[in-house]
């Protein structure tokens, strides 16, 4: 091979290995549609059961850890079955996806009220 075809391959490898994130990896961070979810950069996500909850808290217990954040009025918003209710409608043993920020105040709780274990309705 010609120094030249050598060259131009190298320089093809290391923009590959350099070029970035793959898909799968922006698919992980962005979720299933590829775009990104609009949240602030200083939020974190927590998947696991409400295990604790009242007015001005709640936590979710994750494969390896619980998290307690505040429940605020104005900044939380809560969505069981994909609509919008108040917080005063979460219960626990929810299975919750949640967005905590950086004020430990969940800015987002998405819950899907459906029992895991139940059969598919026919």
């Amino acid at each position: 091979m010609s120094k030249k075809l050598l060259g131009a391959i190298a320089v093809l490898l290391t923009l590959l290995v350099f070029s970035g994130p793959t898909r799968a990896a922006r698919l992980d961070e962005c979720g299933s549609s590829g775009s990104p979810a609009p949240r602030e950069a200083t939020q974190k996500r927590y998947a696991g059961v409400i295990t604790a909850l009242d007015a001005a808290s709640m936590t979710i217990q994750g494969r390896s850890a619980a998290v307690t954040g505040r429940v605020d009025a104005t900044k939380t918003k809560v969505f069981i079955d994909r609509r919008s209710v108040k917080a005063s409608e979460l219960k626990v043993t929810y299975v919750a996806n949640a967005e905590l920020g950086l004020d430990d105040v969940w800015s987002a709780v998405y819950v899907d009220s459906t029992p895991h274990n139940a059969p598919e309705p026919r």
